[in-house]
């Protein structure tokens, strides 16, 4: 019986994963006072991340200084990172190997602010990812306008969306 239980709590975790966020019109869109580490008082106002793509609401995840990531690097093919505070454990997973709690969410510069979202879900394990998702349009990502942009960013945010890392900017 417990074993029954068990495979019917993994494939409940499997098919919640599969659901797509709900993701709140753009009246109610909020946009993050931090950006890529704290501003300071009289720093102008921080871009907005508008989060249209990836069928994930990172909007009102907090940035949190438990985790934090820097040396993005991006190309055609994926991007990788480094961490240089935590890792996904302080954004709620269980171990270095837990991709199941934590989101890898891409942006793009459009001129005015931030636009992506999430593409892949990740662990503090693997500091890759390939841009298979938003090559194959992925809860509608658009891979013309994210490869053609001249600045990318990444960020990591808990899969409850209550908080996330930094967001740092890829290097050139």
């Amino acid at each position: 019986m417990k074993l029954l239980d068990r495979i019917k709590r993994e494939i409940a975790r499997f098919l919640d994963r599969l659901r797509p966020a709900p993701v709140e019109d753009a009246e109610n869109e909020r946009t993050p006072d931090i950006y890529d580490g704290e501003q300071s008082p009289s720093a102008p106002p921080a871009p907005p991340i508008r989060w249209t793509c990836g069928g994930f609401d990172g909007s009102r995840a907090v940035e949190t200084p438990d985790a934090q990531v820097g040396g993005v690097k991006m190309d055609a093919k994926g991007m990788t990172y480094k961490w240089t505070a935590g890792g996904c454990e302080a954004l709620g997973a269980v171990s270095p190997r837990d991709y199941s709690h934590t989101v890898a969410c891409a942006f793009y510069w459009d001129g005015s602010g931030w636009v992506g979202g999430k593409f892949d879900w990740v662990s503090t394990s693997r500091t890759s990812r390939d841009f298979a998702n938003i090559k194959d349009g992925y809860h509608g990502w658009s891979w013309r306008a994210f490869v053609d942009a001249e600045r990318r960013a990444f960020c990591i945010v808990s899969a409850d969306g209550k908080r996330r890392t930094n967001l740092a900017e890829a290097g050139k």
